[in-house]
């Protein structure tokens, strides 16, 4: 799985020594907040995978994570 470049990107995130995460920034009205949008791309062996499992696995390197959204559509429009 790979994150992607899209229209909307317009910031990108990351820390020294890792490769930079595009996102798109943008306010959600409706929750009155500042939020990011990233979009990942899966290989055709990631997509079978989903397909026969119909599992994500999501791992956050916090000990607190922050609230989380995924979704199989753009939360925010894509510019």
């Amino acid at each position: 799985m790979k994150p992607i470049i899209t229209k909307g990107t317009n910031a990108f995130y990351g820390s020294e020594g890792f490769e930079k995460l595009p996102a798109q920034t943008y306010h959600e009205k409706d929750l009155d907040e500042q939020c990011i949008q990233t979009v990942w791309e899966l290989s055709d062996e990631e997509l079978d995978l989903v397909k026969l499992t119909k599992r994500i696995y999501v791992s956050v390197v916090a000990q607190n994570p922050q609230p989380i959204l995924l979704d199989v559509i753009p939360f925010a429009e894509e510019e």
